[in-house]
């Protein structure tokens, strides 16, 4: 995620979330078993909105919550789990208050 020129509050909720979606990958990382898959693969957004780009990056933390959330048989990876949840729910409500921030913003 990077920034578009917006309001500070808007970029301050933004480096939360872009903070807290770090803190996720590294955890997921860490609880990975080497799958053979690249995790420096990113989808592009296509998205020229800024409000738009915001609420593809909702959309995208939730599907990823949605994945991590799954029943997990290792116990050894559910702590790791948990925390990378926890910064999901984090960056979430982040981008979730910069997209509320933007609307207000634009008078919507």
């Amino acid at each position: 995620m990077y920034h578009q020129p917006g309001d500070a509050k808007v970029d301050a909720d933004e480096d939360v979330g872009i903070r807290e979606i770090d803190a996720t990958i590294n955890e997921i990382k860490r609880a990975t078993i080497d799958d053979g898959k690249d995790v420096n693969d990113h989808p592009n957004v296509d998205v020229k909105e800024h409000g738009g780009r915001l609420l593809k990056a909702i959309e995208t933390l939730q599907k990823a919550r949605a994945d991590i959330a799954r029943e997990e048989d290792n116990p050894e990876v559910h702590q790791l789990r948990h925390r990378a949840l926890q910064h999901l729910d984090r960056a979430i409500r982040a981008a979730k208050a910069a997209h509320a921030e933007w609307l207000k913003d634009m008078g919507r």
